[in-house]
């Protein structure tokens, strides 16, 4: 699932775990967030590389689409949703989700191809975090979730440019691939007097996938497989801090100063990895006013971001722009994602709120 919040706050952080989607990133998250008796979301994220919004700026003309097709293009869209529920109560989490998205790519090296890639994908998750040590105003939660997923992937061989407009009218007569899989994250989340925390997360462990491929949309439907693969996915380490600025003030006026950084290339330091290991810094800061406006800006991927939240108790809309490398270097030229969520829950309230 998309999220407004971290896309514009820097990415996910782990020690940040005061909302119902940063729990689901961090477990360790359960164990200090109050109840979220009934969560329910809906998720749009829009992507484009620069050039594309400049050729809308030009009106289309031929001089701009030329210089659009000599260098790499890629665009698409996320809905998440609106099967998208979950719940947190005494340490104990939950979620059912899905995801759609639409991709294209256009490749400089060949420029009279598209690459489209079309997927939905539903998924649950269940998990529990418990609080190991409170003591002296120093807490130590741990937490762990276990998420199964089933995904449908279109992803035909390259597309000529002049047959993109029968695109979908051939949509069935492609082969399709379905991936089912397991994964486990486990976190580790130390705080101290509710201003400073460090914490650890760990994301996709021991994760087995089996692909199967079908001729087409029809031998989907009929179980028809003329190929299965066991794979994995690529594990994810990070770690990071989260600082709180208090003030008499700005408690008087019920408004937190929230910074956070985190690496979350840790893995790929060991292992190796063909991305630029700066890629993986993130931070962020938040300015939460009167608890209903928050202002939102950080680094992320060697790109800017940021965004705004209004939170009006059982509805939360977040709003976020930002940017990554199309490649894993960070001189590349950027994808540019708007974010936008829509939230709806009944809770208490929220114990680092």
């Amino acid at each position: 699932m998309p999220s407004a919040r971290a896309e514009a706050s820097g990415g996910f952080h782990s020690a940040l775990t005061d909302d119902f989607q940063s729990a689901f990133f961090n477990p360790a998250g359960f164990a200090a967030l109050n109840p979220v008796k009934l969560y329910s979301e809906t998720s749009l994220q829009i992507k484009s590389v620069e050039n594309v919004y400049n050729l809308y700026l030009d009106k289309f003309s031929g001089d701009a689409l030329l210089r659009l097709i000599r260098e790499r293009i890629e665009a698409g869209i996320v809905l998440g949703g609106p099967l998208c529920f979950g719940g947190i109560n005494n340490g104990f989490g939950w979620r059912v989700y899905n995801a759609f998205r639409l991709n294209f790519s256009w490749d400089n090296n060949n420029v009279f191809v598209v690459r489209p890639m079309i997927s939905e994908e539903f998924a649950a998750a269940f998990g529990y975090g418990l609080r190991l040590v409170d003591y002296n105003g120093i807490t130590l939660d741990a937490g762990a979730f276990a998420q199964g997923f089933y995904r449908i992937v279109y992803e035909p061989e390259d597309v000529f440019v002049q047959e993109l407009r029968h695109f979908f009218a051939e949509i069935d007569q492609n082969p399709y691939a379905t991936e089912i899989g397991v994964s486990f994250n486990a976190g580790l989340r130390w705080t101290k007097n509710d201003n400073f925390s460090l914490a650890f997360s760990c994301r996709n462990l021991a994760p087995p996938v089996y692909t199967s491929y079908h001729y087409n949309l029809y031998k989907l439907f009929q179980s028809n497989v003329y190929k299965n693969v066991w794979g994995r996915m690529t594990p994810g380490l990070q770690a990071g801090f989260t600082v709180r600025f208090p003030s008499e003030i700005m408690h008087r006026w019920n408004t937190d100063l929230i910074f956070s950084a985190d690496y979350s290339g840790i893995y790929e330091l060991f292992a190796g990895s063909e991305k630029d290991l700066l890629l993986f810094i993130g931070a962020g800061i938040e300015l939460r006013i009167l608890e209903v406006l928050s202002l939102r800006g950080g680094w992320s991927e060697w790109s800017p971001c940021g965004g705004i939240g209004i939170d009006f108790t059982s509805f939360l809309l977040d709003i976020s722009v930002s940017g990554k490398p199309i490649s894993g270097s960070i001189n590349d030229k950027k994808i540019w994602s708007i974010s936008l969520n829509l939230s709806f829950m009944r809770r208490d309230y929220l114990a680092d709120h």
